[in-house]
């Protein structure tokens, strides 16, 4: 566990790839990246026919891709007002909302989505981002609590529970809610990863244990097909914890030769740190 990402954007619930003959074109046009040239396909397609539902939803999906905010929130307006009782698109507009710092407005779709779907599982992770976002853990926490009461093993609102607590340096508490995400899901590659990498890492000695960090880290990555750059990280750091300096670099090289440019200069860093014959230690952090 690195740090928090916030933002998770609720696609319609329709792949881009299955829809109908009509959008061949778009369709085409999607397949070969050409997201500026589908998006003026699709737009077409809305000037003959405003109201042409599926036409919108694909806007929609590629303006979201495009980052254009205020043209998705159009759009969506336009759809709710034909599916007022759709708490997806009350749930997909609120995270938008989020995205441009509307959290009144996010707050107020989500209550209006909750009195749709009250039994919606994930209501209470999507409370819990806005609240991320203003930097409220703490309500954040307690959000994603009263929802674990009465649903103790809703594992996303698990897993964001447990990152939280590891960013308010509350391990002991990180640990229980890691664990039950394992009781129930053992190839949870997130919560093994991120258990490894506290465990690796961790200032507190207590909380580490290199030859346990390397099993969850093996683990993850084996389960993740060794393609997932960041769990590869997190085993490079187990392997300095445990003193195998050796394998440590290793990891670090394997992981750096399919490196994200966001991830270069940390991963590159660590590397160095290896090199010297030093284990990584940080407190986590948010980003």
């Amino acid at each position: 566990m690195k740090y928090l990402k916030y933002i998770m954007i609720l696609l319609i619930g329709i792949s881009l790839s299955g829809r109908a003959e009509n959008m061949k074109e778009v369709n085409q046009l999607l397949k070969q990246g050409k997201m500026e040239e589908a998006l003026k396909a699709v737009s077409a397609k809305l000037e003959q026919n405003p109201y042409h539902n599926e036409s919108l939803a694909y806007r929609i999906d590629i303006n979201i891709a495009l980052r254009k905010w205020d043209d998705v929130i159009t759009d969506l307006n336009q759809l709710i007002k034909t599916f007022p009782k759709s708490d997806k698109l009350l749930s997909k507009r609120a995270m938008v909302y989020q995205i441009q710092g509307k959290y009144k407005e996010a707050f107020a779709d989500l209550d209006a989505s909750g009195k749709i779907n009250p039994r919606n599982p994930n209501l209470c992770v999507d409370k819990a981002r806005i609240y991320i976002a203003q930097d409220k853990l703490n309500n954040a926490i307690n959000e994603l609590s009263k929802t674990l009461e009465l649903a103790p093993n809703n594992i996303p609102a698990l897993l964001m529970r447990a990152e939280l607590w590891v960013v308010t340096k509350d391990l002991d508490n990180a640990i229980v809610d890691f664990n039950n995400v394992l009781a129930s899901e053992p190839g949870n590659t997130q919560a093994l990863n991120s258990l490894a990498w506290f465990m690796a890492t961790w200032p507190d000695a207590k909380y580490r244990n290199g030859k346990k960090s390397i099993e969850l880290a093996t683990k993850a990555c084996e389960l993740s097909d060794w393609k997932n750059v960041a769990i590869i990280d997190t085993l490079a750091a187990a392997y300095a914890e445990d003193n195998q300096f050796d394998k440590a670099i290793e990891y670090t090289n394997k992981a750096l030769a399919n490196c994200p440019p966001d991830m270069l200069e940390e991963i590159t860093s660590r590397l160095e740190t290896f090199k010297k014959g030093k284990p990584h230690r940080e407190f986590p952090i948010v980003k």
